[in-house]
């Protein structure tokens, strides 16, 4: 006999395993319906405030519980099932922020190639975007950005370590970003 996951997982089963799982399936039913109406405001919560986004809060808790009904038999065997369900919530937040970077990275390397290119027709790339952000956040995204300085190499330059570094090229673009938006 077979059986299937809602989401196309197929599992060979006989009639005793059938007969454990339909009463799994009973108890994880009901131990996943208490556990969304008891918790699930406190998970949207928990995601909105590290997504600081309604929407994929609730996408994302949305996923851990999807998570939770294609591993049934992994979350009752659990010591802490509640706990398995946040720390699964923690990992989909974790790839939601790792899929907004990756994102981000994409805009921000198509924006300043598309800046790279005005400033070549243009001329002067220093007239065009100096003034919007300060001295010292332009010469690091110059470097980066047409200089191909890699994030290292810039910081050896500047002489500030690595994930400084980092933080100041997220903040300077967001800051351009932030200026170019309000022209």
């Amino acid at each position: 006999m077979y059986g299937s996951c809602a989401w196309g997982t197929s599992f060979q089963t006989n009639t005793k395993d059938r007969d454990n799982k339909l009463e799994l399936n009973r108890d994880f039913e009901s131990f996943i319906e208490s556990v969304y109406r008891r918790d699930a405001n406190t998970f949207l919560s928990y995601a909105n405030f590290i997504l600081r986004d309604d929407e994929l809060a609730r996408d994302a808790v949305q996923e851990a519980f999807r998570i939770a009904c294609c591993k049934p038999y992994e979350v009752m065997a659990s010591k802490n099932p509640t706990g398995w369900l946040m720390n699964t919530l923690k990992n989909v937040i974790r790839n939601v922020r790792k899929s907004q970077r990756i994102l981000e990275r994409r805009f921000t390397t198509y924006y300043f190639e598309e800046m790279d290119q005005d400033a070549q027709i243009d001329g002067n790339v220093d007239l065009m975007y100096s003034d919007l952000i300060s001295e010292e956040e332009f010469r690091l995204l110059k470097m980066i950005v047409f200089e191909k300085y890699s994030v290292s190499e810039a910081a050896e330059e500047l002489g500030i370590g690595v994930e400084a570094c980092k933080k100041r090229i997220q903040r300077a673009k967001m800051k351009l970003r932030k200026r170019l938006e309000e022209d």
